[in-house]
């Protein structure tokens, strides 16, 4: 049970950093939330002031999303301030009720609009946004006012605490967790590739361990690799690059393998367990060294029959290689020396990251302000008309769509996910306070599990968040003494409204199509994989080439992560369009990427010049650029010959020249390598809506060269 619970959770939280952040953010709000009551003791204040520590508290937490720990540090020492002073202005601008709102308005539309400045300035916006639309509630009185201020102080310390606790994190200890998790996800991904029919369960997996070397490569950008493993950056990239490109070109062929039979062949079986030796935590050296021998000897006598790629003698080269590769990466040896107080050039953390500019980009904002503004006022008004005690919900939810996001396909997916998520809440708030029996202790523990589940989960889906800060309001209301029906069903009408307010704004006023901010990321993941494309085919070998290889390389996993995001961003617009086309279309990109991972691992045995490489690079790039035209039809561009355009295929190409094609040689593992690429482009190129071949009842473009794998 343990094991299947670790494999399951495997790379789902790459070093533990999220449940880390989660668990630290979490307790400054339990502390939030204890100080706050005690000073409410002290000074005879309000009680429903505990819902501002509590929030205020969550939102100088979750909003925090600088690249680095002591980015993010500074930007919650900032947020003491800026939140002290909004809620002095809202104070003052109290007595005159007209004026309060139009400013609540502008706040909000601000907080939109600061966004184009980055992370910081949208943080400072969400946390300044917040603690105007509490004082703005809570309407109070100059001798309140300082109570008010010292709870906002309290939220935000309590966070800048645990954000000062984070910087403690050993980096030799997340390392060891990392390489851990990779084995771990690798060890999944083979369990899901030796069963038929789960196409899906192997995407997924096969996704955790980009996820985990993509953690491993953020390790090393923030660490110095040197000074907590035994071997420069460049050995443990090499190895962590190894390790993740066999383990997967393996996986594919087996998952091949199982669809073309019942089960896999005796021997194989065999060989998979010397795999799951060097991948189990808990195997001893001497098994670990025995299967390391195997692998050493099956690769000395690689396969030599043509056409074996899809046999299991190509499988057991694949398993030995995979083997060695984890081997290596274990042979590492973790040390425990400390960190160099020094910044080490390129780390991440320091000067060599390029900051953001201050100078306004070509970006959606000032569109999105606008229509911001617009659904906030709407909703005040709509929201007064449903409950004049609760038309802050409307408003709120109007608001918060708007973040995270800047594309009205985006606006749509966040309201439909809050909707859902607040819907989710009140049935699940609902049953944990039934359970509760109104013990105190019990409802406050709700409120805390609630808390850490907004702030792990959150990041995953907003519709985890809305449940979650549903489910803290509702026992939150039944610790207050005010939680009834016509309160939750009240909660649910607001959050409709504002949800539907806030999407009619985004398509009604100013509205753009999110389709050019889509076809951006794609275009850009084309420029990468263009530039990778040209790099390979620089001559001569040399570590400068090798290094900006990795360089392109990691260029190219970033822009393909982005167009995942953005994508995922906008699944509830997806739903008319066909949300298994789109998927699809995710996927192929995950399978270039790979591909061109694999090339990026074999340039260094690749012999130059190799003319067979060379005009498949160059095919492969030109499809490219077909695919970059085919993205643009839909705005009048010339659409592709297609069919013109298969002539040129690396398909073709190999077909031609089959006498000098031999897929034992590092070149021949290359072209197919190539021809997966380019398959996957002309999918692309097709915008077709079938099954890809991995699933069940796919169809095949065409058939792929008889001597090679298939291309995915």
């Amino acid at each position: 049970m343990r094991k299947t619970l670790r494999l399951l959770l495997a790379a789902r939280d790459p070093a533990r950093a999220r449940l880390t952040a989660a668990a630290a953010v979490s307790l400054g709000v339990l502390a939030s939330a204890l100080l706050t009551n005690l000073l409410i003791g002290q000074l005879h204040a309000e009680r429903s002031l505990l819902s501002v520590g509590i929030f205020l508290s969550i939102m100088a937490g979750a909003s925090v999303k600088d690249r680095s720990p002591r980015e993010r540090l500074v930007t919650t020492m900032l947020l003491i301030p800026a939140s002290v002073a909004v809620i002095a202005l809202a104070a003052l601008l109290a007595p005159n009720r007209i004026l309060a709102i139009g400013a609540f308005i502008l706040v909000s539309g601000a907080a939109v609009w600061v966004r184009r400045y980055g992370a910081r300035a949208g943080s400072l916006g969400t946390v300044t946004f917040m603690g105007y639309f509490f004082a703005l509630l809570l309407k109070p009185t100059h001798d309140q006012l300082p109570a008010l201020c010292l709870i906002a102080l309290l939220a935000c310390t309590t966070q800048l605490v645990a954000r000062a606790t984070l910087l403690l994190q050993r980096p030799r200890r997340q390392l060891l967790l990392l390489l851990r998790e990779l084995r771990a996800a690798s060890e999944s991904a083979l369990d899901a590739a030796s069963r038929p029919g789960h196409p899906g369960t192997l995407r997924l997996r096969l996704a955790r361990i980009d996820a985990t070397s993509e953690s491993i490569d953020a390790w090393q950008r923030n660490s110095d690799a040197e000074l907590h493993a035994d071997g420069d950056p460049k050995t443990l990239g090499d190895r962590v690059l190894d390790a993740r490109v066999d383990i997967q070109e393996l996986c594919y062929l087996l998952a091949r393998l199982s669809v073309s039979a019942a089960d896999l062949p005796a021997r194989l079986h065999r060989d998979l367990a010397h795999l799951r030796t060097v991948l189990d935590e808990r195997a001893p050296a001497c098994d670990i060294s025995s299967a390391t021998e195997w692998a050493t000897d099956i690769i000395a006598h690689r396969p030599s029959q043509r056409g074996t790629r899809l046999g299991a003698t190509f499988a057991s080269y694949l398993i030995a290689r995979s083997v060695h590769a984890h081997a290596r990466l274990r042979e590492l040896t973790i040390v425990g020396a400390p960190p160099d107080p020094k910044p080490s050039p390129g780390s991440g953390s320091g000067s060599a990251r390029p900051r953001v500019s201050l100078a306004p980009k070509q970006d959606p904002w000032t569109r999105m302000t606008v229509q911001a503004m617009a659904a906030a006022s709407i909703a005040s008004i709509v929201g007064e008309a449903i409950s004049a005690s609760h038309w802050y919900w409307a408003v709120i939810t109007a608001s918060l769509i708007f973040t995270g996001t800047t594309t009205r396909g985006g606006i749509l997916t966040r309201a439909f996910r809050r909707i859902l998520g607040t819907a989710i809440g009140i049935i699940v708030g609902i049953a944990a306070v039934a359970l509760a029996s109104g013990n105190v202790n019990v409802l406050s523990a709700i409120c805390v599990l609630g808390v850490f589940g907004a702030l792990y989960f959150g990041p995953l889906n907003s519709l985890y968040s809305a449940l979650f800060t549903t489910t803290i309001l509702v026992a939150l209301y039944r610790l207050l003494g005010k939680l009834g029906a016509d309160v939750l069903e009240t909660r649910l009408e607001e959050t409709i409204a504002g949800g539907v307010i806030g999407v009619l704004c985004a398509y009604l006023i100013l509205s753009s199509s999110s389709k050019p901010a889509l076809d951006a990321k794609a275009n850009a993941y084309l420029d990468a994989l263009e530039a990778l494309l040209g790099r390979l085919l620089a001559t001569p070998v040399n570590p400068v080439t090798t290094t900006a290889l990795r360089t392109e390389l990691r260029a190219l996993e970033l822009a393909q992560g982005d167009v995942d995001t953005a994508v995922s961003g906008m699944s509830t617009a997806f739903l008319v369009t066909g949300p298994r086309r789109t998927g699809n279309a995710v996927h192929l990109m995950y399978i270039a990427t790979r591909s061109a991972a694999r090339l990026v691992q074999l340039d260094g045995d690749l012999a130059r010049p190799d003319p067979l490489v060379a005009a498949a690079i160059s095919r492969v790039a030109a499809r490219a650029s077909a695919a970059r035209h085919a993205l643009a039809e839909a705005r009048g561009q010339p659409s592709v010959d297609r069919d013109a355009d298969d002539h040129q295929s690396v398909n073709a190409l190999l077909q031609d020249q089959a006498s000098s094609f031999d897929p034992r040689s590092p070149s021949g593992e290359a072209l197919v390598a190539l021809l997966r690429m380019d398959w996957t482009l002309a999918q692309v190129i097709d915008d077709s809506t079938a099954e890809l071949p991995l699933e069940r009842g796919g169809r095949k473009r065409k058939p792929a060269l008889k001597v090679s794998v298939p291309p995915v």
